[in-house]
């Protein structure tokens, strides 16, 4: 577990933790059923949290935009969204994905 602290007043630390890509299907919410399985999807994906992904050796943060064919991720700082597909499977670059957690202290 990798924790980082702010220079500000509050402390905020930072988790992250990593999703099994292994698992595929489902919309997002842990769900997974066989007739929604595909490479496109991952039950643990969400339009909410922020994310550290690491696609062919590099690494960009940002967020992924559920869109009709599954997910496409919107890192801060690439032009435009990378669409997700399960290691392994048509071409993908995905390594590795980690959701980050952000912890405030008082």
């Amino acid at each position: 577990m990798d924790t980082l602290e702010s220079s500000t007043k509050n402390k905020t630390n930072i988790r992250l933790e990593e999703l099994d890509l292994s698992k595929h299907g489902g919309f997002g919410g842990g769900i997974v059923r066989k007739d929604l399985e595909n490479t496109l999807n991952h039950p643990d994906l969400n339009n909410k949290d922020n994310f550290l992904c690491q696609i062919d050796g590099d690494f960009f943060a940002g967020k992924f935009l559920k869109t009709w064919y599954g997910w496409n991720f919107r890192g801060w700082i690439t032009p435009a969204g990378l669409q997700y597909d399960k290691p392994g499977t048509n071409g993908s670059r995905w390594q590795r994905i980690w959701k980050i957690i952000e912890e405030n202290e008082a």
